[in-house]
């Protein structure tokens, strides 16, 4: 049995939600999601000390963040520690665009998860 996820990645995983998931769900859905890599790409990530300055500003005037020309980097890094809000992923926005709703499972926890449930029993009846 093979195993696809050295075939997956954020981009082949939003395709096939846009083009196969989401236009065969007739009515509003909960979808339950682990946090594999491809599921967990960040939309407008808040930047970190590693970033320059002038990045930092941009973010801050993306998000609405008041701050003065003055202020050092260190400043702004406080101003963007205290408006961040937690993580927005890329697939969650799609799927609540279109109605639905994500539950994501807490990690290092795939005994909740079905489908490695799956995936172990066709692995054993595949030997």
């Amino acid at each position: 049995m093979a195993d696809y996820h050295h075939n997956m990645n954020a981009v082949n995983f939003n395709k096939w939600l846009r083009e196969k998931l989401i236009p065969n769900l007739n009515e509003p859905s909960v979808i339950v999601m682990d946090n594999a890599s491809y599921h967990s790409i960040i939309v407008n990530k808040a930047p970190t000390s590693q970033n320059r300055k002038n990045d930092i500003r941009e973010w801050l005037t993306l998000n609405n963040i008041l701050f003065e020309d003055y202020h050092r980097k260190a400043e702004l890094r406080c101003f963007v520690n205290r408006n961040t809000p937690g993580p927005v992923y890329e697939a969650d926005e799609l799927l609540k665009e279109n109605g639905h709703e994500v539950l994501r499972l807490p990690p290092y926890h795939c005994d909740l998860n079905a489908i490695e449930l799956i995936w172990s029993l066709a692995k054993r009846s595949d030997k």
